[in-house]
């Protein structure tokens, strides 16, 4: 997977911070900014920044720009000032062009080394951030112990800053159809018809049932632009009433997430080519009560036992 990588340094001190984000976006940017001032403990004055699409519309002449919406409203919430860079003159951020031509390569560098593989977004960044620990130099932290007398203090984390915040309706697929994302992204039958309030982040796509005073319906890993997010619990009961419409669905494959899920079906195939599907989203829909690798596990057993009742030796394996 591709992940970027938000560079933050202070001059004065060259003290630096690295985060990771899945995607490079707005949310990504300004999470990037707030984290950095929660690790340095407060907020500088002004930030220096490239010309960069999601935070400048339209450059004017000298230092004069146009700033999105987004942006501008992070203005107003921290207050700091913004410094930014002349097209093409990289000395106006050099600290932290140097920072990004040195760090990244020797990430590379111990990553390939060590053959270090990362869990998930977390490990990754507490990784770099013990990284970022590691090359504090005893200058630099005494160099920063002065400008950290000079930070002003940082506001907490605001929604209607860090992220992109809508009011949606679900349509009748159970999919809420978000335009800035250009993709769907699915909710509980439950809330079908419902306006559900949408919390864009960086990594992730919150969604909210408005009518149960925002009681959290749930979370989606936040996708690239244009690609959708279905969760299998989100449409089991759905097909479940119809079995059939398995054959015809066009996320079909979400229902195989692991190879022990394709062979458990085979399986039913040979068994009953009537009652497959329904006897498959029967077992997929355990997924209510234990995880996919629970499930995928019990799958392999009743098949090497070629089991007579499937369903009842896979409840018997995981629910008992």
């Amino acid at each position: 997977r591709i992940y970027h990588l938000h560079f933050s340094t202070l001059p004065f001190s060259d003290l630096f911070f690295i985060r990771a984000y899945p995607n490079k976006t707005f949310e990504s940017f300004i999470d990037g900014c707030h984290t950095f001032f929660e690790h340095i403990g407060g907020l500088t004055k002004n930030i220096r920044i490239d010309n960069l699409s999601p935070c400048v519309s339209k450059v004017l002449k000298g230092s004069r720009r146009v700033y999105t919406a987004a942006f501008q409203r992070s203005i107003d919430y921290y207050g700091f000032g913004v410094l930014p860079c002349t097209p093409g003159k990289g000395s106006d951020k050099g600290d932290v062009e140097r920072d990004i031509r040195t760090f990244s390569r020797r990430l590379l560098n111990l990553i390939k080394v060590t053959g270090r593989v990362f869990r998930d977004d977390a490990d990754l960044n507490e990784w770099l951030m013990s990284f970022c620990l590691k090359y504090r130099s005893d200058k630099t932290k005494a160099l920063f112990a002065e400008e950290e007398t000079k930070l002003s203090p940082l506001p907490p984390r605001e929604d209607a800053v860090l992220c992109h915040v809508d009011t949606l309706r679900v349509n009748p697929y159970g999919m809420l159809r978000i335009d800035r994302l250009r993709a769907s992204y699915s909710v509980p039958d439950i809330a079908i018809g419902e306006r559900c309030r949408v919390v864009v982040s960086a990594a992730a796509v919150k969604i909210y049932r408005s009518s149960k005073g925002s009681e959290l319906l749930c979370t989606h890993p936040r996708k690239p632009e244009g690609e959708h997010s279905v969760l299998i619990e989100h449409v089991v009961f759905s097909l479940l009433r119809k079995p059939a419409a398995m054959l015809r669905w066009r996320h079909k494959a979400l229902l195989f997430p692991l190879p022990a899920f394709r062979r458990y079906y085979q399986f039913l195939k040979t068994r009953d080519d009537i009652a497959a599907e329904r006897e498959f989203l029967r077992a997929v829909n355990l997924i209510q009560y234990v995880a996919l690798s629970e499930i995928a596990a019990a799958m392999d057993l009743v098949n090497d036992a070629q089991s007579e009742s499937p369903f009842d030796e896979l409840k018997k394996l995981l629910l008992t």
